[in-house]
């Protein structure tokens, strides 16, 4: 979101992951999925926004302690 600010080609990629890492989540648990579909929005929604590097860097933390509590919780 920072690098790749305008490359469409990146966004789909990540659409593409993020759509991939749901559909493994929906295999481990109800709340696993919750978190990747919010993974998912979050690769959707957010390129082309104007964010500061910090606002991207905070956003990355949020996602990243959902992720420790998904490992956390399965």
């Amino acid at each position: 979101m920072i690098r790749e600010r305008g490359s469409s080609a990146y966004r789909r990629a990540s659409i593409g992951y993020h759509l991939a890492a749901l559909a493994a989540a929906t295999t481990i648990s109800a709340f696993a999925a919750a978190v990747f579909a919010a993974l998912l929005a979050r690769a959707w929604l957010l390129p082309g926004r104007p964010m500061t590097p910090k606002q991207v860097g905070l956003v990355e933390i949020a996602a990243s302690l959902l992720i420790l509590l998904t490992v956390g919780a399965t």
